[in-house]
């Protein structure tokens, strides 16, 4: 019997015995505190899907980021590193939570508790666990953000595959981690089909109508769109419409740059949660995530101009703006004849000049609404070389053909601003 059990012991260290949980110290900063964590307490080595997760705790009332953070902070930012060429893995994204923040801004990310799944692929190699390090850079918000970066590091033992054995204490935190993340458009069973479409008026804006879908009775926000980032437009809070066969999102658009031409074609990628799919009554809300590209071809109007109008009014800007600048220069005796004009007149004459000065100021502000930016830049310095060529003829003063030609580029300076500001109109 003594021969038996120290066989059966000798047998027994031999195999790769658990190890008392899989994951990493925490990294405590602040309001917050990470950790890396693994799905085994013995994982395969040489193969894929070793899922580890990066563990978020926060502090009541505070948040960390999505792919998309909003309108503050910014995503993590991980960094694996093993034994040479060890690891290889990437940051996955859970559906995330809308937080409506003060001062009206909003951000999309995870509150108390989260776990960023991230799928790595282990070292090849006879050693019997492997350390993997981690460089994370991460905010945290609540009404002030604050920047951290932590080195997280972690000891996974290592079996040949057939060997591992899931850790009981980390494998369930995964397991929900990777229960919400998204699921691509049409990789489920059921017939979920969605239709995305851009609308000009009356105010731009995003649709996507996802069919066989309703809103999961759990989810207590309802079901909520999210855009990952582009450099277009800036969303606003999406509007939900239950339709008969499914869900219809219209999300609002403010874009970006004003004055830049929009390209043909908009692609964007969305992400809509908070919802139950056909034929799955459990009640267990699910993200569905798709690509979509949608044409731009009736770009939203930068200023509202009645159809006819826009020519005249452009116009009728740029010579008010024009002539307030000529106007302004006669007053500081920098255009005309230059007599003896007494103190009272002189004075009069200067505070007319800084009149109308102003009057180009609001005339260009006018222009601004409905010009193109680099017209309105053309309008603003075709404006600046008159004052300039203006005051090279004061100086100029009895030379005859200098003064001549300098008048004449005066007037095509004039003209010039004239000329861009219709070329550059909208509308």
């Amino acid at each position: 019997m003594r021969r038996t059990l120290l066989l059966g012991t000798a047998l027994l260290a031999t195999l790769p015995l658990p190890a008392a949980g899989v994951a990493g110290d925490w990294a405590v900063n602040g309001p917050s505190r990470v950790r890396l964590i693994s799905q085994y307490r013995v994982a395969p080595g040489n193969a894929s899907g070793a899922w580890l997760g990066l563990h978020f705790r926060l502090q009541p009332e505070w948040h960390v980021y999505w792919k998309n953070s909003g309108d503050a902070g910014y995503p993590p930012a991980l960094t694996l590193a093993g034994s040479p060429g060890g690891v290889h893995g990437e940051l996955l994204w859970p559906a995330p939570h809308r937080f409506e923040l003060r001062g009206g801004l909003v951000a999309f990310g995870y509150a108390d508790e989260v776990v960023y799944p991230v799928e790595t692929q282990l070292a090849a190699g006879t050693a019997d666990r492997e350390r993997i390090t981690a460089e994370v850079d991460y905010v945290v918000c609540q009404v002030d953000c604050i920047p951290f970066h932590s080195r997280l590091t972690l000891d996974q033992p290592l079996a040949a595959p057939g060997r591992e054995a899931a850790d009981p204490a980390t494998a369930p935190l995964l397991a929900a981690a990777r229960d919400r993340l998204p699921v691509a458009l049409g990789a489920r069973p059921g017939g979920v089909t969605a239709e995305t479409g851009f609308t000009a008026s009356p105010t731009p804006a995003l649709t996507v109508q996802i069919r066989s879908v309703t809103a999961a009775p759990t989810t207590p926000a309802g079901a909520d769109l999210f855009l990952e980032p582009q450099d277009l437009f800036e969303t606003g809070k999406p509007e939900v419409t239950r339709l008969a066969d499914g869900l219809r999102f219209r999300v609002p658009l403010t874009r970006k740059q004003v004055g830049k031409p929009l390209p043909a074609t908009f692609p964007f990628a969305w992400t809509a949660t908070g919802l139950q799919l056909p034929g799955e009554g459990n009640g267990r809300p699910v993200a569905l995530a798709g690509p979509a590209t949608v044409s731009l071809a009736a770009p939203p109007p930068l200023v509202e101009v009645a159809p006819g109008r826009s020519f005249a009014r452009t116009l009728g800007l740029a010579l008010a703006a024009m002539l307030s600048t000529l106007v302004a220069l006669y007053g500081w005796g920098l255009l005309g004849e230059r007599p003896r004009r007494s103190p009272a007149r002189k004075a009069l004459q200067e505070s007319a000049g800084f009149l109308a000065a102003a009057g180009t100021l609001g005339f260009l502000y006018a222009l601004s609404r409905g010009v193109r930016t680099e017209a309105l830049a053309g309008v603003e310095l075709s404006l600046l070389g008159m004052a300039f060529l203006a005051w090279l003829r004061a100086t100029a003063a009895g030379r005859g053909k200098l003064a001549g030609a300098l008048v004449v580029a005066l007037g095509l300076c004039a003209g010039a601003a004239v000329w861009l500001a219709v070329q550059g109109r909208i509308g």
